[in-house]
């Protein structure tokens, strides 16, 4: 669906039946299910849009991670790997995925002047320690 060449500015859904997978577990293959962080980041280094949108509604029990803790696990994981993010959290979970620090606040603050609750948004603040000096 995504002409080649592709639009200066366009953004990507990506709709795993179930979710994303949890980054340090054995099970990383992509499939019509799941998804992973990596596969995430090879679109946004490949085609660059301006934002990739996930529907993640994957809970791994056994993990010993409440469903918080898991997203942010997935949220640090792209931060360690130099990008940026945010869950909208609600009964249907989405996280959005970002090359730079800009778009994503510039789309957080589209869904939120949109009526989007502040408060469903969920990102990790603060920038992590190998981050620090990067973009």
């Amino acid at each position: 669906m995504l002409p080649i060449p592709p639009p200066e500015r366009f953004s990507i859904i990506n709709d795993p039946d179930t979710g994303i997978r949890l980054p340090g577990e054995a099970n990383q293959r992509e499939e019509r299910t799941h998804t992973t962080i990596s596969a995430i980041i090879s679109q946004l280094e490949e085609l660059r849009p301006k934002c990739i949108i996930t529907f993640d509604q994957s809970n791994y029990r056994h993990s010993g991670y409440t469903l918080e803790q898991q997203r942010r696990v997935k949220l640090e994981e792209l931060r360690m790997r130099l990008r940026y993010g945010f869950y909208y959290r609600s009964h249907a979970p989405f996280l959005f995925t970002f090359n730079n620090q800009g778009d994503m606040q510039h789309v957080r603050t589209i869904l939120v002047d949109a009526g989007i609750p502040a408060d469903r948004i969920e990102q990790i603040s603060g920038v992590s320690e190998n981050l620090r000096g990067h973009p």
